[in-house]
């Protein structure tokens, strides 16, 4: 299993688990907008969703994930190389299958990622070709994530896409570039991980667990759905993050996220431009490390009493 798997399943002890974190997850009233509208209400639609195949939003999901890591980088003085976003399996899948021409195009796209981010301009400018070999990486992770990657063909995976998905993509990268970089969210010595990883511990307790982003003080869950409404099963995800973050801290894991001080945990609607947030200090302490406890003792963790309660 992991972590999503976990909180998406009806098995008593993962129905025990989710209820752990749902009693310190924030509730709707709980959260702000940067924007001052207030959370979870009909905002304005900056990117129509007009997909309609639930394969091309999740192709639009990883490739925006991919982009917006991209211009993270691109306008800060992080280090972001095509390695982060590179599948071991995925290759030596298809050296082993010999599909060379794909990963030829595999390659390029990486290579491509590397010279962008190597030699910056005063604009970042993403044509259709580059968003169309990033489209290339977000079919085969997502290929090999479902497990369909073995008996996908050369000619699924070469498939043109169509212009509704380079459309969304250039929409809800317009979007980001004008709620992050130009509204100030982001700036050059702003502090990114991006691709939060947990200690061993936790991944193998869990099965797996992966977060978006940590920028600064916050860390942030990106959604590309339609809905605008409050969905508790968004809160209890990052909120998940959050607590297994802490887990880390008290077993002092040096992992990458541990260079972080998370003060906000938030949701980037990424279809209306809007950041949802809540600030983790409103969390009753005592609550926090009941949680804490609780999720030491379900996945056997091992953490001393002593080193929660002192925490």
């Amino acid at each position: 299993m992991s972590l999503m798997s976990i909180l998406k399943s009806s098995d008593p002890k993962c129905k025990e688990v989710k209820e752990i974190i749902k009693s310190v997850a924030p509730q709707k009233k709980d959260f702000k907008t940067y924007s001052g509208i207030p959370p979870f209400t009909n905002y304005e639609v900056m990117s129509e969703h007009k997909l309609t195949s639930s394969y091309d939003s999740g192709l639009v999901g990883t490739a925006f994930d991919y982009l917006s890591k991209i211009i993270c980088a691109y306008y800060t003085n992080t280090e972001l190389s095509a390695k982060e976003f590179e599948q071991p399996k995925i290759i030596s899948f298809l050296e082993e299958t010999k599909n060379k021409s794909i990963l030829v195009l595999y390659k390029k796209i990486q290579n491509h990622i590397d010279f962008l981010l190597a030699n910056k301009s005063n604009d970042l400018e993403l044509n259709e070709e580059f968003i169309g070999g990033i489209i290339l990486l977000a079919k085969l992770e997502n290929l090999w994530r479902s497990g369909f990657l073995p008996v996908a063909t050369k000619k699924d995976i070469l498939k043109p896409t169509e212009n509704v998905v380079y459309e969304d993509i250039s929409s809800l990268v317009k979007n980001f570039d004008n709620v992050f970089i130009k509204n100030g969210l982001i700036k050059p010595d702003s502090l990114i991980t991006y691709n939060p990883r947990y200690s061993a511990n936790i991944r193998v307790a869990l099965g797996g667990i992966d977060a978006d982003i940590c920028i600064d003080e916050t860390l942030y869950d990106y959604k590309s759905t339609k809905n605008h409404g409050f969905m508790i099963k968004d809160s209890m995800q990052i909120t998940s993050y959050y607590l297994f973050y802490l887990m880390d801290r008290i077993m002092s894991s040096t992992v990458q996220m541990q260079r972080h001080r998370i003060e906000r945990i938030a949701l980037y609607k990424a279809r209306f431009g809007q950041i949802e947030y809540f600030d983790v200090k409103h969390i009753p302490e005592k609550d926090l490390k009941y949680a804490i406890s609780e999720l030491n003792r379900m996945f056997k963790l091992g953490m001393p009493a002593q080193k929660i309660k002192d925490f």
